[in-house]
């Protein structure tokens, strides 16, 4: 609850957490994305971002709630940007 997301390079994978804090671990962003299912999303080969701190997206990219910048691919826009459309539709109902 506390992930704003993760990123990932080579063989390690630093995860971002809401207050700015950063814990860097080796592994891979796949079994970082196993583990953290329900609120996040892939956007991109190296990002998995929590729906839940988005603050507002463009065709390319997602902007957080902390202004950072994150890319989304070609390959993962409809999915990424369809899970956050209804996420955000689920909060308001």
């Amino acid at each position: 609850d506390r992930i704003l997301y993760v990123s990932s390079e080579r063989n390690s994978v630093e995860i971002h957490m809401v207050d700015g804090d950063k814990i860097t671990t080796y592994g891979k962003l796949d079994d970082a994305e196993e583990q953290l299912k329900s609120n996040f999303v892939r956007c991109h080969k190296s990002y998995l971002v929590n729906l839940k701190y988005i603050a507002r997206y463009t065709a390319t990219q997602f902007i957080m709630m902390n202004g950072k910048i994150i890319p989304i691919s070609r390959s993962r826009k409809k999915d990424s940007t369809d899970r956050y459309v209804l996420f955000k539709g689920a909060l308001a109902k």
